[in-house]
């Protein structure tokens, strides 16, 4: 680290400049003549502070300058990260499979993101989390996934390929059954709630996911907190799944932007929808023929203007995806 500063006087009937002396955290720590200096032997990634004070050849000392903060800068990433490990598929859908591996401990001055490869082309990267929702699979087929490590040196080699054949159609749970209780959980909760969890400790499988509004303007986001891209729950869900639960993902709520009117166009909303039904695994159905009437209208329709047979229901119930169930609505009047 190099210190530099204007030069000082002893004005005409002084002794004479002799020098500088260099405080490094309001303690002295060298001596020099010239106006500038190099501060050697300084830990990596650390704050200083630091000030000069003039001297003359008498021995006579001047008020410190103001003080100045600097921190010495961490070791450069100089190595490739190790090869992720452990990869797994934990759960398939007809559209999607979820993917799950090994953290990697970056190397020294390193940090590590992974990238996602499916049947040999890259389909993800910079991911900080280990784990993946690759959506946009076609059903009854089978598919190989790899994914690397990478830091700012470059890739590691490919881990272990695992194949993953996605279902017929439906979803990972064998769907819903007849009348069931599926209570609201706050997913803001702190601590985040266990679906899982709560599953093995009360035998309860079924849970409604509240909620989903709009983010930064047209994106799906859980409660304003959370993106599609964070895999929020992602592992809960499918872990949940394993145990024969599943979820219903609730829109709307009393907070927050409903995504339909935060979305400009009907391109923008379906597309926001569809990344919520690939990230958990959603399938659709509808159950009579007026709702699918009142769904089908509502998506045509909800990013220009609202449909004039749409009523809001009461509060929290507004509208799902799930393995049974699209929108909960009031029909047409």
């Amino acid at each position: 680290m190099t210190l530099q500063w204007k030069a000082s006087s002893d004005g005409r009937a002084g002794s004479g400049l002799a020098g500088y002396d260099i405080f490094e955290n309001g303690s002295a720590v060298a001596f020099t003549v010239g106006t500038k200096f190099a501060v050697a032997g300084l830990p990596s990634s650390t704050a200083f502070q630091f000030a000069i004070r003039a001297r003359d050849k008498a021995g006579n000392v001047s008020a410190l300058s103001n003080a100045v903060s600097a921190t010495t800068t961490g070791p450069s990433c100089a190595s490739y990260p190790a090869t992720p490990s452990g990869l797994q598929v934990t759960s398939v859908s007809s559209n999607s499979a979820n993917l799950l591996w090994s953290a990697v401990t970056p190397p020294t001055g390193c940090s590590v993101t992974f990238n996602v490869y499916r049947d040999g082309t890259q389909i993800a990267s910079g991911l900080t989390a280990a784990t993946y929702n690759a959506g946009g699979l076609l059903p009854s087929t089978t598919y190989q996934f790899a994914v690397s490590a990478a830091d700012a040196f470059g890739s590691s080699e490919l881990s272990g390929f695992v194949n993953a054949t996605t279902a017929a159609g439906g979803g990972t749970s064998g769907g819903f059954p007849g009348p069931l209780f599926a209570p609201y959980i706050d997913m803001l909760q702190y601590p985040t709630p266990s679906l899982a969890g709560i599953a093995t400790t009360t035998g309860q499988k079924y849970f409604s996911m509240a909620f989903i509004v709009a983010g930064k303007g047209c994106q799906a986001n859980w409660g304003g907190s959370y993106t599609m891209a964070q895999n929020f729950e992602v592992n809960d869900v499918a872990a949940l799944r394993a145990q024969g639960g599943d979820v219903i993902v609730s829109f709307g709520g009393a907070d927050g932007t409903e995504l339909a009117l935060a979305c400009s166009t009907v391109a923008t909303l379906q597309t926001q929808y569809q990344a919520v039904i690939d990230k958990y695994d959603l399938t659709v159905s509808i159950s009579t023929s007026r709702d699918r009437r009142l769904a089908i209208q509502l998506l045509s329709t909800a990013a220009t203007k609202p449909s004039p047979h749409y009523r809001r229901p009461p509060r929290a119930r507004e509208k799902y995806w799930s393995s049974s169930t699209l929108f909960q609505c009031s029909p047409p009047a």
